[in-house]
């Protein structure tokens, strides 16, 4: 069997991180926000955006990849789909579905989402990727350009 998930999305709000009493591991939780966008039979364009609940466990090391993922930054997430439910104090169950992840990877260096979108005007604050074109790298860069996210 094989439960197996690549998302590629927006963060919809800074990282929470949670350690354990002593420090060594933590929990980091975030939503990550994935859109598509499809003509309907009529001819008007349609979207769909849907919101992820990411987990993701690891070690000290949490506060740097967490600085990393402000709200708005394209960020990959690769893990497993995971359904959990509990009682809360009412006896009332409650389920959850949510993306242990066990790799994370901001598609974009600090502060480059906010130069490109000063640039281009393009303002994207409801969780929608923008086209590649959005996404390029400066003339000075040393990177080359290409159209991979990692």
């Amino acid at each position: 069997m094989y439960n197996k998930v690549i998302l590629i999305g927006r963060v919809g709000r800074d990282a929470d991180i949670r350690y354990m009493q002593n420090a060594e591991r933590g929990v980091m939780k975030f939503t990550l926000a994935t859109s598509r966008k499809w003509k309907d039979k009529d001819g008007n364009w349609q979207e769909s955006t849907q919101w992820h609940n990411i987990v993701f466990w690891g070690s000290r090391n949490l506060d740097n990849l967490a600085s990393r993922l402000a709200k708005g930054t394209l960020a990959m997430v690769d893990g497993e789909i995971q359904y959990r439910q509990w009682e809360d104090k009412n006896g009332e169950t409650h389920y959850i579905t949510e993306i242990r992840a066990y790799k994370i990877m901001p598609l974009e260096k600090r502060g480059e989402r906010t130069a490109s979108q000063s640039e281009t005007g393009n303002e994207q604050s409801d969780g929608e990727i923008p086209p590649a074109d959005d996404y390029k790298k400066s003339e000075n860069s040393d990177e080359t350009e290409d159209d991979l996210p990692f």
